[in-house]
């Protein structure tokens, strides 16, 4: 995905130009959070005839979490430009933290399926791809924080990347990419 750069929406792409950013975090203090955490868009360009979507959608990320427990709900949904219409969604994996502490980072990929019914998209219509990252903090009043990857090369982040004011996280090595792939039914 790359970012627009005239906002902070992400758009859907073949290219594996670098990004501005390796991922998107959020981070909480509260003592005991459990609920959406994070939520990212990424846009498929607005179709320029009218195509049908159907069978199923796999999209592929990897997550950080410094959390107890992290889990990613992928959905579909169509975007006119003023408003969503939900088409798909699922859940991936619940990832729990590994043990080491307060302060130990978790890192995790996760692919998520999702069958989609027969939907047409009219000219001019988006296909949105919504991840979703879900998170449950730990019992004590820390400083909780989630990552998700959406590099188009999957380059190494150095250290702790500042994610949002007071997040940081980090991929090192690890694939920090995100794919889609999309059931598109090809007129012919």
């Amino acid at each position: 995905a790359t970012t627009d750069s005239a906002s902070s929406q992400y758009i859907l792409t073949k290219s594996t130009a670098p990004g501005g950013e390796s991922g998107t975090g959020s981070s909480s203090t509260v003592a005991v959070l459990s609920g959406n955490v994070a939520e990212l868009d990424f846009d498929l360009t607005a179709f320029n005839k009218p195509r049908t979507v159907k069978g199923t959608a796999i999209c592929s990320f990897s997550i950080y979490a410094t959390t107890n427990v992290a889990q990613c709900k992928l959905q579909l949904r169509k975007w006119d430009g003023s408003s969503e219409t939900e088409i798909a969604n699922s859940y991936g994996i619940t990832y729990v933290k590994r043990t080491g502490g307060v302060n130990t980072y978790g890192y995790a990929v996760d692919a998520i399926e999702v069958v989609v019914p027969p939907t047409i998209f009219k000219e001019g219509e988006t296909l949105r791809v919504t991840l979703e990252q879900w998170g449950t903090s730990q019992n004590v009043p820390v400083t909780a924080n989630w990552f998700i990857g959406h590099d188009p090369q999957s380059r190494a982040t150095s250290g702790k990347e500042d994610l949002v004011s007071g997040a940081e996280g980090t991929f090192g090595t690890d694939p920090s990419i995100s794919t889609v792939q999309l059931p598109i039914k090809l007129e012919v």
